[in-house]
């Protein structure tokens, strides 16, 4: 019985540390994942601002401009444009800029940091 006892206090022990130090873990992992996600979300939006451009001769002045159809009627350029977000929550932030633009998201802080600190940049090179 003794025995039965201390293997379990020794199981619940170890699921108790477990429970403590593996969120931390995935807390790294979900950080790693959201920025991956908002770098290939900005790929898409890059190349709808770039095809924008093309259909346009200039690039949109606000992301929801995007949701326009294309000058031959065709579908929009990015469905959904009115409302992208990235995978914290944050608005993407555009700015036109000439003869260019800006993209980036604020980060998991939330803060436009003018592409600073921990926002990610997806701007053309």
């Amino acid at each position: 019985m003794k025995k039965l006892a201390a293997i379990l206090g020794v199981v619940v022990l170890v699921g108790v540390l477990g429970w403590m130090f593996i969120p931390v873990k995935l807390d790294g992992n979900a950080d790693q994942t959201n920025q991956a996600q908002a770098m290939a979300e900005m790929r898409v939006i890059l190349a709808a601002i770039t095809e924008f451009h093309k259909d346009r001769g200039k690039y949109p002045d606000r992301l929801d401009e995007l949701a326009l159809p294309r000058a031959e009627g065709q579908t929009a350029f990015l469905k959904d444009a009115t409302n992208v977000k990235d995978p914290w929550g944050s608005p993407y932030i555009y700015r036109s800029s000439p003869p260019g633009f800006v993209l980036y998201s604020a980060g998991p802080n939330r803060r436009d940091d003018s592409q600073g600190n921990d926002d990610l940049s997806a701007n053309p090179r």
